[in-house]
């Protein structure tokens, strides 16, 4: 038993395996990043210059909505969308394949990279730009700003800056790992155009859901027997989507380890 789990999982392989997958990638990782930061610091300096001329009477709130659209579409775009880039031509997917570690493992370095590795660094590119937002209206425009309620939002501390408690925090970021998960599977079942495809699919599934829970909301039936049975509220959205990321992770590593056995036959 110890040893097929030394076959699928070793932290030494693990760890030798991520250093090389760093520096095969330090290129375009650091090109990804960069941007990632690049975008976060133009709204916070837009949003600090717009606020100072009163352009924005509500900067807080411009600046988390534009900020967590800038989050979304890098997590999508430079995080998840590349994350299976090695096996989208013959020569790259042999070597990829060839690495000595297994499928779990090579897996589970794109994910660390995409998944918790990016949200980690996109709130830090976001504090970043909080913090040059203020600097900027403080010492150049000569205005006076506040920051975003950080501890309010990660941490649940009381604030005065911002109605955004910890648990809408966390909300929107489930919400983020869960739409960034399509685009992970979408990695890797498409070679071209992933982020295009994969962007398709989750419009029309948006509108196959809207359309069907339209109908479903307006068909007469008793109020305590339908809509009590299928309203979807907090905690059992919450369960669905955590349900649907699981299943999307599941169908990923799937995929991939389908290209490992059919290379090997």
């Amino acid at each position: 038993m110890r040893d097929n789990m030394s076959e699928i999982f070793s932290a030494k392989r693990m760890g030798r395996l991520m250093k090389k997958y760093v520096v095969e990638n330090r290129m375009s990782l650091l090109i990804s990043a960069g941007c990632v930061t690049l975008v976060m610091v133009i709204i916070g300096l837009v949003n600090g210059w717009a606020y100072g001329y009163s352009k924005w009477q509500n900067g807080h709130i411009e600046e988390l909505v534009f900020m967590t659209i800038a989050f979304y579409m890098c997590g999508m775009i430079v995080a998840a969308s590349p994350a299976f880039k090695s096996m989208w031509d013959t020569k790259s997917t042999i070597a990829t394949l060839m690495t000595p570690a297994s499928q779990m493992e090579k897996f589970l370095v794109r994910w660390i990279v995409s998944v918790p590795c990016y949200v980690v660094w996109g709130l830090l590119s976001a504090f970043l730009a909080d913090v040059l937002k203020k600097l900027f209206v403080v010492y150049v425009m000569g205005g006076e700003i506040s920051m975003l309620d950080w501890g309010s939002m990660l941490f649940g501390m009381k604030g005065t800056n911002v109605h955004c408690d910890s648990s809408e925090f966390y909300s929107v970021l489930l919400v983020f790992i869960f739409i960034q998960s399509f685009y992970l599977l979408g990695s890797v079942v498409w070679r071209k155009k992933n982020f295009i495809k994969t962007t398709y699919v989750l419009v029309i599934l948006f509108i196959v859901y809207a359309v069907a829970w339209n109908i479903m909301m307006n068909t007469p039936s008793p109020e305590y027997i339908f809509r009590g049975t299928f309203y979807m509220g907090f905690t059992p959205l919450i369960l669905y989507m955590v349900l649907g990321t699981i299943i999307n992770y599941v169908l990923t590593y799937k995929r991939f380890r389908e290209a490992d056995i059919i290379h090997r036959w």
